[in-house]
């Protein structure tokens, strides 16, 4: 799992440099307008990929490991089952259109354009997968890279030359599309080993998956909901400005605790499916103890950052209170969606309780779509980043029933709250200082910037060591780095 995760982290990187780069640049290529219908059309391809595909990618992470089956057969399932969903939001797309029903104000081009694209999300999403659950942790990092740089310089390109939106999305599209025919995991499909009884493998993949496609219709509409209304009451403009921000936290903190789930979320699978249920339980409690105490550090690193991360990513929020006031809501919020769809989730997928994950998403879904209807004409970017959060937040209290019940997930609660009174310490005691040296609310200089986050994440771990926060006294102070990252090696107890 060492191995993995380092591995995992440095492709992670050069992705999220990538990522980073394309949005500092889109934001000051595009006009905040522009870069609002940019983000809408991203999110619908997101949220379509994520509602007809990511079904698949879920029941071939859980059914790979299983000895019952032959590798390559759960492969070629899963294609079998990812074109039998391509036809289906092919047939729906087809009976919008002669409908009439393509987004206002945009051409009958973008809206196949946006289909296409959620397809090519889902065919990636898919290898992406098929490497992880191989245990290709170098391939898997290509492809990653390779998908996030093309489709960056193909979108920057499209946009310095002064392309509009539908030159700028095919930009991405033909990244993605590049990245996959240069670094998909094609070969297996070319195996001569016949798939005996495709109709029965199809249907258990569907039994397992369709029940999480449900969820992740909760999940795409809690992702894009929010924007859509945000353009409804306030313009694009406001869309881009809220969807930099979520891009930005998600590209920093989402995917840092994505590579931790990459790494150790296949290795958890495998113990279960062995039948080593104690090592199983000890490698989710490690992964406890990093999601947490990662996600605590971010956000004392984001929220101490505001004023400078508006000022430098966000021209179009410069001089504007939303940023001091949302950037903070939005960490806040992806912090809390990262700790339950990368720990909290994991006892459900082991336990295949699909309808107490359906029930707790679709709990999350209304809060937040009642909260944005509510918030937002009110507040802005500001109440769709409130919104967002507390329905994220009711979505984790009641996913987490499921491995407290079953003791794999040992005093959740209770570390999410000292791992917030952590932050609050160190936040607190950086406006005393700030208040004592009269600092003003200016954004800083770089290295003045470096030095004031490297302090409050030292008081942030300060204040984790002395609570015993999510055990990371023991893990620290007692087991050495091999010896946390073994399976064999039990977990020391609590001190």
């Amino acid at each position: 799992m060492r191995n993995h995760t380092a591995l995992y982290f440095l492709f992670r990187i050069g992705s999220g440099l990538a990522s980073l780069a394309s949005l500092a640049l889109l934001t000051r290529l595009l006009t905040p307008e522009q870069y609002g219908g940019y983000a809408l059309g991203v999110s619908f391809m997101s949220a379509c990929a994520a509602i007809f595909f990511q079904w698949v990618n879920i029941a071939l992470g859980r059914n790979y490991p299983n000895a019952a089956y032959s590798k390559i057969e759960v492969i070629k399932t899963a294609h079998v089952c990812l074109a039998a969903a391509a036809a289906i939001l092919l047939a729906a797309s087809c009976l919008g259109l002669t409908l009439g029903l393509s987004p206002k104000g945009y051409s009958w081009a973008f809206a196949i354009l946006l289909v296409v694209g959620a397809m090519a999300q889902g065919l990636y999403a898919l290898h992406a997968q098929i490497l992880n659950s191989a245990g290709l942790p170098i391939r898997f990092g290509v492809l990653a890279l390779l998908k996030t740089s093309l489709a960056a310089a193909l979108a920057i390109a499209a946009a310095y030359l002064g392309g509009n939106l539908n030159v700028i999305l095919f930009g991405v599209v033909m990244g993605t599309m590049a990245s996959l025919l240069i670094a998909g995991h094609w070969h297996v499909l070319l195996a001569h080993q016949p798939l005996l009884d495709i109709k029965q493998k199809s249907l258990q993949f569907a039994r397992f998956g369709i029940p999480i496609s449900l969820n992740f219709v909760a999940v795409a509409l809690v992702d894009t909901a929010d924007r859509f209304i945000l353009a409804y009451h306030y313009g694009t403009p406001a869309v881009g400005a809220y969807a930099a921000a979520f891009e930005f936290t998600q590209l920093t903190l989402g995917a840092t605790l994505s590579v931790l789930y990459t790494a150790a979320y296949p290795k958890i699978v495998a113990l279960w499916e062995g039948n080593e249920k104690r090592q199983a339980t000890q490698a989710i409690a490690r992964l406890q103890c990093l999601v947490i105490v990662t996600a605590g550090c971010a956000c004392t690193a984001f929220i101490s950052l505001r004023h400078e991360i508006a000022h430098s990513l966000f021209p179009q929020w410069a001089n504007n209170d939303a940023a001091d006031n949302a950037i903070p809501l939005i960490c806040i919020a992806v912090a809390l969606n990262g700790m339950r769809a990368f720990l909290v989730d994991i006892p459900l997928h082991l336990h295949k309780a699909s309808a107490k994950h359906l029930f707790s998403l679709a709990c999350m879904a209304i809060a937040n779509l009642g909260l944005n209807l509510l918030l937002i004409p009110l507040y802005g970017p500001v109440g769709a980043a409130l919104a967002t959060a507390i329905g994220f937040a009711s979505s984790l209290i009641l996913s987490a029933r499921v491995g407290i019940q079953t003791g794999l997930l040992k005093n959740i609660y209770k570390d999410i709250f000292q791992c917030a009174l952590c932050v609050f310490i160190a936040l607190m005691l950086n406006y005393l200082i700030s208040q004592a040296i009269n600092r003003d609310s200016s954004p800083l200089e770089w290295h003045q910037s470096a030095l004031e986050v490297i302090g409050n994440i030292f008081t942030f771990s300060l204040a984790a060591l002395c609570l015993n926060t999510a055990n990371i006294r023991c893990t620290v102070g007692v087991i050495s780095w091999k010896s946390f990252f073994s399976k064999n090696q039990s977990l020391p107890q609590k001190v």
